[in-house]
């Protein structure tokens, strides 16, 4: 189990979020068992199904680049998620921190503003340690296309 190889991370997951349901996460039935599914296949590479799916599913697919491994847009399940790629890939690859836009927002979180702060720099930590082992690996081989490597990233979105 590693951030690049990581088999029956989804059912984990989902298991994680049943033992969880209540405590720290208040949905009713219909909404968990939604949430459940969702993590439980999103590594089955399904494209149909129920809307609040699909959309995890793509929201999953568009961050691949933290793993180093570019969306396939065959495995999109909405058209409308193919047109940010470029712009998911990216913001995945440059280690985009979601601590920040909550910062932006003004939420601090369960853990205050030194927790917040502390699991940034976690965060970035972990992120320059996934950095240093993608380093050694070919970037063909982690799915970046040859014409996003000739400008080292990818187009800025179209809006």
């Amino acid at each position: 189990m590693n951030e690049d190889e990581d088999p029956g991370h989804g059912l984990r997951g989902a298991k994680l979020a049943r033992s969880l349901w209540g405590e720290l996460i208040h949905l009713d039935d219909g909404r968990f068992e939604l949430l459940y599914e969702a993590c439980r296949l999103h590594t089955d590479g399904l494209t149909v199904g129920d809307r609040t799916l699909l959309a995890c599913w793509d929201a999953d697919r568009l961050d691949l680049g933290r793993a180093g491994i570019a969306p396939n847009p065959d495995l999109l399940c909405r058209k409308a998620a193919r047109k940010w790629i470029p712009w998911a890939h990216l913001r995945a690859v440059e280690e985009h921190q979601p601590t920040d836009v909550l910062a932006s927002w003004g939420v601090t979180g369960l853990w205050g503003e030194e927790g917040v702060a502390a699991s940034a720099n976690a965060l970035r930590y972990a992120a320059r340690q996934r950095r240093a082992r993608r380093a050694t690996r070919s970037p063909l081989s982690r799915g970046i296309p040859a014409k996003c490597l000739a400008v080292n990233r990818w187009p800025t979105p179209a809006r």
